[in-house]
């Protein structure tokens, strides 16, 4: 039933794909959300949109259409967007970074601008800023949708999300009840056992939580905005968690429940 949905989902996204090659109506598509009242056409093209999110990348023409910032643009297996900002930034679109005289990369703009993976990455992008910016398919060489890649896309996507799922459920199975009533038993306010249970159940309301549960947002952590925000990330492996842990003395007891696979492991 799955492999059966994932292909209607993939066929109605070749729907989606031949509409948003309009581009007085790419844009709009691209970031159109189902309504009601909405016919069933629509929202059958806004499904395959949705799969079309998962592979397509903006080309660089001349930069004017492209938000750095949202709009995927850089050629990194999944999420095609910069990892994160370097420090303050004013551009917004892909053609304030390119150098008008030249019409090249602002080099140093770039290199400012993003951490130095992305920029060696952006530096290695053509530029044609006589045509304007395209869409085009990530996973073709050519650029081109089929419906054939996009199952694939969507059944690799599936995957990804299941081991996330696996990995977090993996805690809350296999805790003995022992362990549990070793938790409540703790001598500590209310609040802190729920906020352990949760933590150990996988269940906390971090942006990894809620994109498995169907929600599209941005993963990045909401502190670092540099790394996916899961639970250990943002308690133990984060930037700012680091800090906040060598400042307070804990960095001991941090690194070594960073290191650790699931609850299980700290009792």
């Amino acid at each position: 039933m799955e492999k059966y949905t994932e292909r209607c989902a993939s066929v109605l996204a070749r729907q989606g794909w031949r509409h948003v090659q309009n581009k007085e109506s790419l844009c709009c598509s691209l970031q159109a959300v189902a309504k009601p009242g909405m016919s069933y056409s629509w929202r059958s093209i806004l499904k395959g949109v949705q799969v079309l999110k998962k592979g397509i990348i903006w080309r660089v023409g001349n930069g004017a259409n492209i938000k750095i910032w949202k709009d995927p643009s850089i050629p990194k297996e999944w999420t095609r967007l910069p990892s994160w900002p370097r420090g303050m930034n004013l551009q917004q679109t892909v053609d304030e970074l390119v150098d008008p005289g030249l019409g090249t990369w602002d080099e140093q703009l770039v290199r400012q601008t993003f951490c130095q993976e992305d920029a060696e990455i952006i530096l290695a992008i053509p530029i044609h800023t006589e045509m304007d910016d395209c869409v085009a398919w990530h996973y073709d060489k050519k650029g081109i949708f089929s419906v054939k890649s996009a199952y694939k896309v969507q059944m690799e996507d599936n995957r990804r999300r299941s081991v996330r799922g696996v990995q977090g459920t993996s805690a809350g199975s296999s805790l003995q009840k022992e362990h549990w009533a070793g938790i409540w038993a703790m001598n500590c306010p209310g609040k802190i056992k729920h906020f352990i249970w949760r933590l150990a159940h996988n269940s906390l309301v971090v942006r990894m939580n809620l994109e498995r549960r169907g929600m599209e947002l941005d993963t990045r952590c909401v502190m670092c905005n540099r790394l996916n925000e899961d639970s250990a990330h943002l308690l133990f492996k984060c930037k700012f968690a680091k800090h906040l842990c060598w400042e307070l003395g804990l960095e001991e007891k941090r690194q070594h429940l960073s290191e650790l696979q699931n609850a299980e492991e700290t009792i």
